[in-house]
């Protein structure tokens, strides 16, 4: 025999103010992890052309600068696997705050 343990007196406005705020919650950790999504990807497009464009416009630029710039452009695909992880994480994260939202609502709609 199977039992199962349900607590009693727990409201369902309860419940439904937790799922909402677990839902805000979400919503404002998807909204920075596309913005750190954002970040990654602008600097894998800065790096490599950062030092070009510095010249071309006659700003100038330190020897250590290009140098950091050069060692760093060799690396973009760092950075697009990050943007890429972080917007991947960022739909999660939406997705579950989506599941939370309408699990709020459908205990909202049974009461």
């Amino acid at each position: 025999m199977t039992a199962s343990f349900v607590p009693g007196g727990v409201s369902s406005r309860r419940s439904t103010g937790l799922s909402l705020v677990l839902g805000l919650a979400g919503i404002v950790v998807f909204l920075g992890l596309v913005l750190a999504g954002l970040t990654f990807f602008a600097l894998a497009i800065a790096f490599p052309i950062a030092v070009p464009l510095a010249e071309s416009i006659g700003v100038p630029v330190s020897a250590h600068d290009a140098s950091i710039a050069s060692s760093l452009s060799g690396v973009t695909w760092v950075f697009i696997v990050a943007s890429v992880a972080s917007f991947a994480a960022g739909l999660g994260v939406l997705g579950l705050s989506v599941r939370s939202f309408s699990r709020a609502a459908e205990d909202g709609s049974r009461a």
